[in-house]
């Protein structure tokens, strides 16, 4: 997995939310584009929670090497 792959799951039109799976099993979602930042070889990942059916940034955020991401999965939509 590179940055440009990451890049492109971001830029997609329109977006579609996916997890970040680490080597490890580790899993990070991301639901919108703003709550993930790419680096040269690291991602800044922010929690998210829902308020009053809206996505805010919770505390905290998470710092994680590119190099350990190996998959990114799509995110079934939630049914409305």
């Amino acid at each position: 997995m590179t940055h440009i792959d990451i890049t492109n799951a971001l830029r997609q039109e329109p977006f579609r939310p996916f997890e970040i799976v680490l080597n490890n099993g580790d899993r990070y979602p991301v639901e919108h584009p703003e709550f993930l930042t790419i680096g040269v070889s690291s991602l800044y990942w922010f929690p998210v929670i829902e308020a009053d059916g809206v996505l805010v940034a919770d505390h905290g955020y998470a710092v994680l090497s590119i190099r350990n991401v190996a998959a990114l999965k799509p995110i079934a939509e939630k049914a409305a």
